[in-house]
């Protein structure tokens, strides 16, 4: 049956042809992956458990955060797939106007997170975790960046391969 339909065949030349042909995507995923899932490993490495109880909560909230873009950007992709067919100067000037919105409005929510560090941090994690409000003040910073990067991978450079 599986030679008939070719369900659950495996083929692995169309395989290395996909990667072939989306290699600046898939580096992109991957790397980006690897980043998120090494850091507190490295953390763990240099510093041991203490480090790590410093750093992971802190680094959570700032994930937790910048993952709140990603499906909001997959949801109005296909869009600015279709509007790059018929005029991609004016998807460009969309774009870019995102892009400002979603700095500024997360350099807002850094500022509103820097001052709420200390009670969010005992809410989430309850005590124990207080070291963490320092670094958290800090890690904020790299939300406006990430946000911009997912923005620009997702509703420009993706689309226009």
């Amino acid at each position: 049956m599986l030679r008939n339909t070719k369900i659950g065949s495996v083929d692995f030349k169309a395989a290395i042809a996909a990667i072939k042909e989306s290699w600046e995507f898939f580096l992109y995923k991957s790397m980006q992956s690897i980043m998120g899932s090494i850091a507190s490993t490295m953390i763990g490495i240099l510093n041991g458990p203490r480090g790590v109880a410093m750093f992971v909560p802190a680094e959570k909230l700032v994930r937790a955060s910048t993952g709140l873009a990603t499906p909001l950007m997959n949801a109005v992709f296909p869009y600015f797939t279709k509007l790059q067919k018929n005029s991609q100067h004016a998807v460009k000037k969309i774009v870019i106007k995102i892009i400002l919105t979603n700095f500024i409005l997360s350099c807002f929510a850094a500022i509103l997170i820097s001052y709420l560090a200390e009670t969010i941090i005992e809410t989430i994690f309850r005590s124990g975790y207080e070291q963490s409000v320092f670094l958290l003040k800090i890690l904020v910073w790299v939300i406006p960046l990430r946000l911009c990067n997912i923005t620009i991978a997702i509703l420009w450079l993706i689309p226009t391969g």
